[in-house]
């Protein structure tokens, strides 16, 4: 395919200069009446872009190629310029130089050439929209009006083909979306009417506006806030993180406890039945009653490991509730003096208690 696009480089620039000498020959007297002597300018610039093309300085060759179709188009020459632009990947002024050139030309196989090259570059397209609104000037997005903006209406964008969403926004407008399916080469337009957004109620600020001092410069009244507004409470305070810990904690601790109240009443039951064990009944044995004496004595451990955790846990978070509390700071806080705690722990051998007086 390179190859082939090469060749028809080639084969068009030998063409170029001869057709464009023949036509220009022909109409020799037309432009003998000119006063600038357009035919050997046209000439001239075609050899100078062809010089250019050879030498891989495309921009120079489309400039040049471009002044000698603006003095005098000619089908050739517009051939020259689309592939040009081909070399420079501007596939849409490709398309349309190759399309002027079939306009003129429409048979041949210089014809067919062109209508080949429109087609395959039609397909490398992206789609391009046109984006206008109402208001003007409004900003434009892909996808989301969280992504980076596009440009400000008017605009023209290349989009991959595909379904395609765009969001435009403007100050004191409602934002506007539409959802599109593109395909690849086309063009498509797209009108977007704002809506202005509700005015702002409540106890906001009114905007008045006054006008400079005199002697300043006055292009436009100037807004400000007036010195008198509303003061807007501020928000309740949120739920300490701190004492939520704290309460947290005391459950905790308090849980634990309950769990050594739980082995407490187990180890009872287990010491009844070490001191009701009939050692002459049928099947008694020394092994039972040791059995029953360390189920007894398990319980108690488990017993008192979890009145010491749970006391210890439930002093903790205690003391997070008290550390919250004065560090709170608020009018409930105030008006009571401060917090006020009781904390009674008591751990025995046949159980334990936790108590907690105070005020929150």
């Amino acid at each position: 395919m390179v190859q082939a696009h090469t060749q028809i480089v080639r084969s068009s620039r030998l063409l170029a200069v001869f057709f464009l000498a023949a036509g220009l020959l022909f109409g020799a007297p037309a432009f003998a009446q000119t006063k600038d002597n357009s035919a050997e300018q046209v000439l001239t610039l075609v050899r100078s872009a062809n010089d250019a093309f050879d030498a891989k300085d495309y921009s120079k060759a489309y400039d040049l190629y471009l002044q000698a179709n603006t003095i005098r188009p000619e089908p050739v020459i517009l051939f020259r310029l689309a592939q040009t632009a081909e070399e420079l990947q501007r596939p849409r002024a490709a398309i349309e130089h190759y399309e002027a050139f079939v306009a003129l030309e429409s048979k041949g196989d210089a014809a067919k050439r062109a209508r080949t090259r429109i087609t395959a570059l039609r397909a490398t397209l992206p789609a391009l929209v046109r984006i206008d609104s109402t208001p003007q000037g409004a900003s434009v997005f892909l996808g989301s009006s969280e992504s980076k903006p596009l440009g400000k209406t008017p605009v023209e964008i290349d989009v991959e083909a595909g379904e395609a969403t765009f969001v435009v926004t403007f100050p004191s407008h409602e934002p506007a979306t539409k959802t599109v399916m593109l395909r690849a080469g086309t063009e498509q337009a797209l009108s977007f009417e704002l809506l202005e957004a509700d005015p702002v109620e409540g106890d906001e600020a009114d905007l008045i506006t006054r006008s400079p001092e005199q002697g300043d410069a006055v292009d436009s009244p100037i807004p400000f806030v007036a010195e008198k507004t509303k003061v807007v409470p501020p928000p309740a305070e949120e739920s300490s993180t701190l004492a939520t810990w704290g309460w947290v904690t005391v459950g905790t601790g308090v849980a634990v406890l309950a769990a050594g109240g739980a082995f407490s009443i187990l180890q009872m039951s287990a010491t009844e039945d070490v001191n009701s064990y009939n050692k002459r009944a049928t099947g008694a044995s020394p092994a039972g009653i040791d059995q029953l004496k360390d189920d007894a004595n398990g319980y108690h451990t488990m017993a008192l490991v979890s009145y010491i955790a749970g006391g210890v846990i439930a002093a903790a978070g205690v003391g997070i509730l008290a550390y919250d509390a004065m560090n709170r700071g608020d009018d409930t806080a105030a008006s009571v003096q401060g917090p006020s705690f009781k904390l009674d722990v008591g751990v025995v051998r046949s159980g334990g208690w936790l108590g907690v007086n105070g005020r929150f």
